[in-house]
């Protein structure tokens, strides 16, 4: 039975090969690279743990995320990929048999019936872009429509400007047809959405 490329070549099946295209063969398919291991629901954070136990090279890329806690900002880290990870794999070295019965593993994503290489580009863009900030998601962005739900001018339509410390943002708004900049605690300020809207016709009613 032909032995399988994702499984180690045992000394003397290699030495049935000739020794030049061994070598060839050899130097391409030692180069580790990237692959995508599927997890299961809510435990690639467990996989992680057991697979790195093991000897493996992974990466579970994180991104932060701004959130409101007790009136204050904070930035929370969140899976880019949720149920993914990447582990870094030799074709020839490594033994790649344990990581399907690695706890949370489900199986190595393919392509037919072979396992899909990740290019190294697209890691390391993923981890720039990351380091850079640039994949931070931010609770309010310049421009964005908000309304205010508490004080006295809770219902109103503003615009965030920029924050105003950790607890605090400066809203633009326009009352009697004159726009005035106010600074306002971050917690009585939402998003403008759907959700927000219904809520606050919900909070009008009760008051009537």
């Amino acid at each position: 039975m032909k032995p399988s490329p994702y499984e180690p070549r045992l000394p003397e099946e290699a030495g049935a090969h000739n020794c030049d295209n061994l070598t060839r063969e050899g130097a391409f398919e030692s180069q580790p690279r990237w692959y995508l291991v599927q997890c299961r629901a809510r435990q690639d954070e467990r996989a992680l743990e057991h697979l790195v136990r093991q000897g493996f090279e992974c990466y579970r890329p994180l991104f932060e995320r701004e959130r409101i806690r007790r009136g204050r900002r904070e930035l929370a880290n969140l899976v880019l990929f949720p149920g993914y990870l990447f582990i870094r794999l030799d074709r020839i070295h490594d033994n790649w048999l344990p990581i399907r019965s690695t706890r949370g593993v489900v199986q190595l994503v393919r392509f037919n019936t072979d396992p899909l290489p990740v290019a190294d580009a697209v890691i390391e863009q993923i981890r720039r872009r990351i380091d850079s900030g640039l994949m931070r998601e931010h609770y309010l962005r310049a421009g964005e429509p908000v309304v205010i739900v508490e004080g006295s001018f809770s219902g109103i339509e503003a615009m965030f400007l920029a924050s105003d410390g950790d607890e605090r943002v400066m809203l633009l708004l326009n009352i009697l047809q004159s726009e005035q900049t106010l600074s306002f605690p971050i917690e009585s300020v939402r998003k403008l959405d759907s959700k927000t809207v219904l809520g606050l016709m919900a909070q009008a009613q009760k008051g009537t």
